[in-house]
């Protein structure tokens, strides 16, 4: 039998006026594996996009981790080791002590089109078939978006608010993981009775940054970091879906 092959572009654009190192959203793919990971660090809370990076590194890197697990404790461990150092002033360090925060989304794929997804935030997973939203994960419609989403802690203790998902692939599937304004655009699209989809399956990593641009310059994107992971779900010729 012919395995399933799993395609994967991934996209990163920071907020207006910030550099590249700058951007608080953070991805990981582990095609291999079949887990990819995004994650967006809230801006209020210190070292953010560290956090984020190491909650998407660990997510990915762990075989076993289908919901919140252990593999959160890995990230928490590498956070504090890599702020543990950093000279700070005074109001830094409490904000230190209160640690970085993060909304997240992982997505596991099994080799027979199985898929598991968990959600902590308005980090969002769309998947869909042919010319189809079938699913939307965590939020469902653009109003849904808020200011106070559910987040992972770096020194959080006790249980994390999440959520979970899944379903089954068939050829050709494709699943999007993107940051809330992004997610935001997408559904906010679909229920005008477009297919964003389509519009994001056209870009390529050389005009990703300037259609991001175009869209915040017409008042239909806010101004945030925006990252998006595009997975499509590939069975060769002579393969079984």
């Amino acid at each position: 039998m012919t395995l399933p092959v799993l395609h994967c572009r991934s996209f990163v654009v920071p907020k207006d006026g910030h550099a590249a190192d700058e951007c608080e959203d953070a991805l990981a793919c582990n095609n291999p594996a079949g887990r990819f990971a995004v994650a967006d660090g809230a801006s209020e809370s210190i070292y953010a996009g560290e956090w984020a990076r190491h909650l998407c590194e660990a997510y990915v890197a762990d075989p076993a981790a289908d919901g919140i697990g252990p593999w959160v404790g890995v990230a928490q461990k590498r956070w504090r080791a890599l702020v543990r150092g950093r000279p700070a002033p005074w109001h830094v360090a409490e904000k230190v002590e209160d640690g970085a925060f993060a909304t997240f989304l992982g997505l596991r794929i099994g080799a027979g089109g199985a898929w598991h997804a968990v959600a902590a935030g308005d980090t969002c997973l769309f998947v869909v078939r042919g010319d189809e939203l079938r699913q939307a994960f965590p939020v469902r419609a653009a109003a849904e978006f808020g200011t106070r989403p559910d987040l992972i802690g770096s020194r959080q203790r006790g249980r994390v608010r999440a959520v979970v998902a899944h379903g089954d692939l068939t050829a050709g599937d494709r699943l999007w993981l993107m940051t809330d304004a992004l997610a935001g655009w997408f559904l906010a699209e679909h229920e005008a009775g477009g297919a964003p989809w389509r519009e994001l399956g056209l870009l390529t990593a050389d005009d990703f940054a300037g259609w991001v641009a175009d869209r915040r310059a017409g008042g239909r994107l806010k101004n945030d970091d925006v990252t998006l992971v595009a997975v499509e779900y590939v069975v060769p010729a002579g393969g079984v879906a």
